[in-house]
């Protein structure tokens, strides 16, 4: 199990177990095995109730700074699944089933989500124990977890857990804008874009809020990217239209509106500013604290 997120890939998340064929396996001593899934029902219950604590009291001693750097998770039930016994039944690794939630589209949905662990017997005991991984699985496929010699280069204070909040964060933000900005003439029709580029592996869906202004367009070539692509966002004001739809205020209309850039299933919002520039012999006549400022 990964205890940086409690022996598991924390970006909640609903996956597949996958499908081996295993390996003709010596059946372990009865007493053995009961020791073990008595341990585990007792740590896995932790998580359960919420008190978190009483697992500590299972956690190995060489693990306990692991498991203390941890974050948590609460679960509603856990169910063992497998169990690979090694080392002549002193070590296992532990398939568990646990139903949990995960937040999508604003509201809160039922996932199951699988967490690996790893147990070694010790002092006559089984204690849970942290093995560092190698990858890790996220919805969008696995990610390769940092090599030993980046993380011997790190800062020594305490011990290096891979953060699965960062590696989170760091999937969720690889979706791109090439700037938040753009510009737009009120006195004729004039065009801006923005670049959208998705470096996630798999694929994201863009979604646009536009507010209600009277000829402005906001169009995306693309509504779906897969992985590496790219998309443009085109800003049109049309002042014909602007007219037909509000009369004189197409001469009037300045200052800033903002288009919302929604990206499913992250929930990332790139807000757009979009500004309408005045006609320079008007804004030559604004007082000069009232003048835009030039980038």
């Amino acid at each position: 199990m990964k205890i940086w997120k409690l022996g598991l890939v924390l970006i909640p998340c609903i996956l597949v177990f996958a499908q081996e064929t295993p390996a003709p396996a010596v059946k372990p001593p009865e007493e053995v095995d009961q020791a073990l899934r008595a341990r585990i029902a007792q740590f896995y219950h932790a998580f359960e109730s919420g008190k978190f604590r009483e697992a500590y009291l299972l956690v190995s001693e060489d693990s306990q700074d692991a498991y203390m750097e941890s974050s948590k998770d609460q679960y509603k039930k856990c169910d063992t699944v497998k169990i690979d016994y090694t080392d002549n039944f002193t070590k296992a690794k532990v398939l568990e089933s646990c139903l949990g939630t995960m937040r999508w589209h604003g509201g809160n949905m039922p996932t199951t989500v699988p967490l690996n662990s790893n147990w070694k017997l010790q002092n006559g005991q089984w204690d849970w124990c942290y093995v560092r991984p190698t990858e890790v699985m996220t919805p969008w496929g696995i990610s390769k977890v940092p090599p030993q010699s980046e993380i011997d280069e790190a800062p020594k204070t305490k011990p290096v857990i891979p953060d699965g909040r960062a590696m989170a964060q760091m999937i969720l933000s690889s979706v791109k804008v090439d700037k938040q900005n753009v510009s737009l003439h009120s006195w004729e029709t004039s065009r801006d874009e923005v670049h959208v580029t998705n470096a996630m592996p798999g694929s994201v869906d863009l979604r646009l809020e536009v507010p209600n202004q009277p000829g402005l367009r906001v169009h995306a070539a693309k509504t779906t990217l897969a992985q590496n692509e790219e998309t443009v966002i085109e800003f049109e004001y049309k002042l014909d239209d602007a007219q037909v739809l509000c009369g004189d205020c197409a001469k009037k209309v300045h200052g800033t509106a903002t288009v919302q850039l929604i990206v499913e299933p992250t929930g990332k919002v790139f807000p757009i500013a979009v500004t309408f520039e005045l006609p320079p012999e008007v804004e030559k006549q604004l007082p000069k604290e009232l003048q835009p400022k030039k980038k």
